[in-house]
């Protein structure tokens, strides 16, 4: 009697421990899923930030390039424009300069 009592524990111990380790397998299983998305999307979000960085060092530079074009261009005109319009710029930068002291 008490050897079918300890054979009757030791299957239902086996049994039971086959559930658990059933369980934690599909636990396993799920978190390994999750993890694989979470990398596919990591993935996918560095490669966005990387096209958006490139994008905005060029715009940088384009804009970088527009400003020193734009700035020789308004020197182009001052010296090219004759004596007009290098007393009007003499004249805007010395009001200014008195306008700030």
């Amino acid at each position: 009697a008490i050897e079918e009592v300890r054979q009757e524990q030791e299957e239902l111990l086996e049994a039971s421990s086959a559930k658990n380790a059933a369980k934690m397998k599909a636990r396993l299983n799920v978190e390994q899923s999750r993890l694989e998305g979470a990398e596919k999307s990591m993935v996918k979000v560095m490669s966005i930030v990387e096209k958006e960085k490139a994008e905005v060092e060029k715009a940088f530079l384009e804009l970088e390039e527009a400003q020193q074009n734009e700035s020789q261009d308004l020197l182009r005109s001052v010296v090219s424009g004759g004596i007009v319009k290098q007393g009007a710029l003499a004249g805007t930068i010395l009001f200014t300069f008195r306008s700030i002291t």
